[in-house]
């Protein structure tokens, strides 16, 4: 029976073992999440090494990570980053405080410098913010940054009254199921608040491709118009590009295409780089001939610089239906040479009508 000896032998043992306490038993490290960074500099950002590590943090964070272990390239962030470096740029130092901020969300965090050819991958994936977007492959994740993290406009307040607003209606009735007393204007209610939704005090609107729209009070509305329009990244190209960046950064309020045209119209520099429409300000009078040939434009232009045989002048002449052209260089500009061009080269050509 040899297996019961076996058997008999193992029970012994176990008997006899001492198992330690759960405090004893050695700890395993936890296992970090790594996050390779690169930026790519160009001629309109600064700052895109820290930018990287800014947005890699907060994925890192989105996703459950606790651990990360971040490594660049970039000496000078690195060094900046653990204290080895001094900060003397104002930018530099708002970066640093950003990445300090999602550093102590995480319950360890630590950054090493790598040489360059280590870094291929993220590198490769920062020169995809310069490519153009046919270039990007299809399965690479891409997230558009409209405005820099440490500029972004801070419209949220903890505190908001809506009463005074546009919004007030729908908050009232969203938040208490208030309706005016008007059947009509009651019904109109509930038609306009299916649209919306409150998450705390904010009010949200919903949008089919875009996500939750945070709807802003009057007050909020003239601080982002400004913000976006004059502030760091205004760019002032209208009333209509204004509107739509408002919406991609997430924003939205009743009268928002009225009030940003008003904002242009009243804006010194929107009205200086406005284009100019030069179009004419009576209906055209369209020119058209009945028939091939039938009707010539004649027109003489000149001088220009002289050519061989000191020609400088040119007679052009232009057939109405079928826009064909007939062309001749001159030396001098006669009515013997413009009858000579008339004759033999329309007339015998194609013909006289009258």
């Amino acid at each position: 029976m040899r297996i019961a000896i076996k058997a008999q032998v193992l029970a012994d043992f176990l008997a006899e073992y001492t198992y330690p306490e759960p405090d004893e038993l050695p700890k395993e490290e936890p296992k970090p999440w790594v996050l390779q960074v690169d930026g790519s500099t160009t001629r309109e950002a600064s700052g895109a090494e820290y930018e990287a590590l800014v947005v890699g943090l907060e994925l890192a964070k989105a996703i459950g990570a606790n651990h990360v272990l971040a490594k660049s390239d970039s000496q000078l962030v690195v060094g900046q980053v653990l204290g080895e470096y001094t900060v003397k740029e104002e930018v530099m130092q708002k970066y640093l405080d950003k990445v300090k901020a999602q550093v102590a969300k995480l319950q360890s965090f630590s950054i090493v410098r790598i040489p360059r050819e280590e870094n291929i991958e993220a590198d490769y994936l920062a020169k995809l913010a310069t490519a153009k977007e046919d270039a990007i492959p299809g399965n690479t994740p891409v997230r558009y940054l409209e405005l820099s993290s440490i500029f972004a406009p801070n419209v949220q307040v903890q505190a908001i009254d809506y009463n005074s607003s546009w919004a007030g209606p729908i908050v009232e009735y969203i938040t208490n199921g208030t309706l005016p007393d008007d059947k009509d204007k009651a019904r109109q209610l509930k038609i306009k608040a299916a649209k919306y939704l409150m998450m705390g005090d904010m009010l949200y609107r919903r949008s089919f491709s875009l996500p939750y729209l945070r709807c802003l009070t009057t007050a909020e509305s003239i601080r982002a118009m400004e913000e976006v329009n004059q502030g760091v990244y205004g760019d002032h190209q209208g009333s209509r590009m204004l509107a739509y960046k408002l919406l991609r950064l997430g924003y939205y309020w009743r009268s928002m295409q009225k009030d940003c045209n008003s904002m242009v119209q009243k804006c010194e520099k929107c009205q200086r780089f406005v284009n100019i429409i030069h179009g004419s300000p009576t209906t055209l009078t369209p020119m058209k001939g009945p028939w091939p040939f039938a009707q010539w434009g004649v027109d003489l232009i000149g001088p220009l610089l002289k050519a061989a045989g000191q020609v400088q002048h040119a007679i052009i002449a232009v057939d109405y239906f079928t826009k064909w052209v007939e062309a001749k260089a001159l030396a001098t500009i006669t009515a013997e040479v413009t009858i000579d061009f008339l004759w033999k080269i329309i007339i015998s050509r194609f013909g006289y009508h009258e």
